[in-house]
This record gives C-alpha cells, structure tokens and sequence, in this order.
C-alpha cells in the first residue's frame, strides 16, 4: 500500500514538471468531464449545461440467456451538470446503485484551480461528491439498509486530480481519493483511500481511445489487504476501456468495464468482478451540452 502510495504521488508531481518539447495553450486534456469511470481534468465552461446518461450492461459471461448482459443492467446513470464559472461546475444525478445501498441521488462539485494553457505546466482540479440513498428503511436490524440514523444513507468521496498533454495526441492523468462511506458491513471500513490513473489517445478529429484504472490502497478493497481483512468477498481493481465519439454537440462513450456502479461513492469500494472470469460489461454515456444563456 505504502509503495502504490509514494507511486500515485509521485505520478501527481511528475504530471506537474512543464515539458519543454510540447507547449498547448487552449486545447482540453479530455474532450468529457469523465473518463468511463473516473473523473477527468475537465470542467464545463460557464452558463452551458450537460445532461448526461450512463448505462452498465450485465456481465458479457451472460451468454444467450441474458444476451451476453444485454438484458440486463448493472447500473443506470441520469444527471445534468452545470458550469457556474469557466472553472467551477456542479452537478446532480440519479443512478440505480450496485451495491446493496441502491436508489442513489449524487451531487457533486468540481473545481479547476489550474490548467494546462499560457504555458502553465499542469491541469489540477479538486472534485467533491456526496450520494445519498433514498432507498425504504428495512425493518430487520442490523442490515445495511436498517439506516439507525439519517445520516448513515450518505457517502462521500473527495479527489484531487492532476493531468498533463504529453504529446498532441496523449493526455494522461493521476488522482488520489478519500472515501467514506456512513454506513457498511462487517469487516469494511468506513473510510477507503485509492489512486487512479486515466489516459486517452487521440486517433483523429472526433475518435479517440480511453481508459482508466482504479486502485483502493486501503480496506479489504485494497490488493495489499492481507486476505481482504476477513472479506468474504473477493475485489478487483476497477478498470475501464473505451472509445470515444465527439459529434460536436455530443461525446458519445462506448466502452468494457468491470465496475458494476457509475458514481466513484459507488464501485470504488464495490468492485468484486473479474476481467479474467469474463466478469466485465458493456457500457455506455451520452453526454450533449447546451448553452442556456
């Protein structure tokens, strides 16, 4: 855990050394606000308004029963985002849920204290997100969903994340999380730290190719966890690969994920399937923008 640490750090600060031999002034890292999991760079400009939806298909090991996941879905994702400045945007949201906290309505602010134009050496923005739960109170104590307290129907999740254009074609980017989560199982912890890493190639004017992946350094989610710490569950790290679509009014994202949930308070602590078990899914975003005034 320590190393992967010290690793997502250092990656943060080496996206932060200005490369002599590129210099890009108003072009964006990422043409989305999100990168099939995580959150990009990127933050809406202001006064325009992206309404977004999101789709997790059923396991692709489905076979024809279920259409190879097809008719199923993992996770469904409605929102709107909302530019108040060029640099700070916010956004609210309704996803089915993966876990056993379903029903989930997420707000979220995003902040971009700097980016990567007028010779500035790196992109860095701070992302907050808070989900609720609105699913009905169980009767039967001691589960999840028994919520003692209304504050146990909420999650939170906290990021910083650095990016850099490496070349005209490639953007790479790195963050470090905080989650916390008010109510959980035993032997899950409350609070979860993780880093990620996200990437994309551009191939031409409107298709490039994405990816990201997550890694919880802490709690039985963590691969450095001894035995997942009593789990009876068995994590993977969240990983996610894609081609994107810009249309110009719209970025459309197709993409293969093992990540079951959209929001980061959902599949950071909750991803147990597996890209080797044929344990990942199809999955989709439709992003279109307006300018509202």
């Amino acid at each position: 855990m320590k190393n992967s640490l010290i690793l997502s750090i250092i990656a943060i600060l080496v996206l932060s050394i200005n490369s002599k031999g590129f210099s890009q002034k108003d072009a964006k890292l990422f043409n989305d606000r999100r990168v099939i999991n995580s959150h990009s760079v990127e933050v809406l400009n202001k006064s325009f308004l992206d309404i977004r939806i999101g789709h997790r298909f059923g396991d692709i090991n489905g076979t024809w029963s279920t259409l190879y996941g097809l008719e199923n879905a993992t996770d469904v994702y409605i929102g709107a985002d909302y530019g108040i400045t060029d640099k700070f945007m916010v956004g609210l949201s309704r996803s089915k849920g993966s876990s056993k906290l379903r029903m989930l309505v997420n707000g979220m602010a995003k902040w971009n204290i700097l980016h990567e134009k007028n010779n500035k050496p790196v992109s860095l923005t701070l992302v907050g997100v808070a989900t609720i739960s609105t699913m009905q109170k169980s009767e039967l104590p001691n589960t999840i969903t028994s919520f003692p307290a209304f504050i146990n129907r909420f999650s939170y999740c906290s990021q910083i994340v650095a990016g850099k254009q490496l070349s005209n074609k490639f953007a790479l980017q790195a963050n470090l999380s905080f989650l916390h989560r008010n109510i959980v199982e035993i032997p899950d912890k409350n609070a979860m730290i993780s880093t990620g890493f996200a990437a994309r190639l551009k191939l031409n004017k409107t298709v490039a190719l994405i990816g990201d992946l997550n890694i919880p350094l802490s709690g039985p989610q963590s691969p450095f966890a001894s035995g997942n710490q009593g789990s009876e569950k068995e994590y993977n790290l969240p990983l996610g690969l894609g081609i994107e679509f810009d249309t110009g009014g719209h970025v459309f994202q197709l993409n293969l994920t093992n990540a079951k949930g959209i929001p980061q308070t959902d599949f950071l602590a909750n991803t147990d399937s597996s890209w080797l078990d044929g344990e990942f899914r199809l999955g989709f975003t439709i992003s279109r923008i307006f300018k509202v005034r």
